[in-house]
């Protein structure tokens, strides 16, 4: 079966869904967190344009962003792992991305829409045969 890890409890506000897949650990240190990341099926970037200007050329945001390949993207990239990320964020890195990715807007319903439809392309590329 698939399992997701969350290392915050703001995934599993809503518990159904995504929730009941949904493992919430804390990891205190480097080499805990990594090894419980590369055992991960997806990953849900909460990276927006509103909230973390920097992480957008300036194009979606104004004059002071910066296009940067630093936080989790090159874990992401590295471990080959399936992710949920805004759409601005997606476009912007979408020459680094190893597997699949689906996007959100600004809506939250957007984001549960798009996670959900990850979870089933991951679960069938896990299960060809069901």
């Amino acid at each position: 079966s698939m399992k997701m890890k969350a290392v915050t409890e703001n995934l599993l506000k809503n518990e159904g869904g995504p929730a009941a897949y949904t493992t919430v650990m804390f990891e205190k240190d480097y080499k805990g967190y990594y090894q419980l990341m590369s055992t991960c099926d997806i990953f849900l970037l909460d990276i927006v344009p509103s909230r973390k200007p920097s992480h957008f050329p300036p194009s979606v945001t104004g004059d002071k962003s910066l296009k940067k390949l630093s936080g989790a993207v090159p874990m992401i990239v590295a471990y080959e792992m399936a992710v949920v990320a805004h759409e601005k964020f997606a476009e912007v890195y979408q020459e680094y991305w190893t597997a699949p990715v689906a996007t959100y807007d600004d809506r939250f319903e957007s984001r549960v829409n798009a996670l959900t439809s990850l979870m089933q392309k991951v679960y069938e590329a896990k299960h060809p045969s069901l």
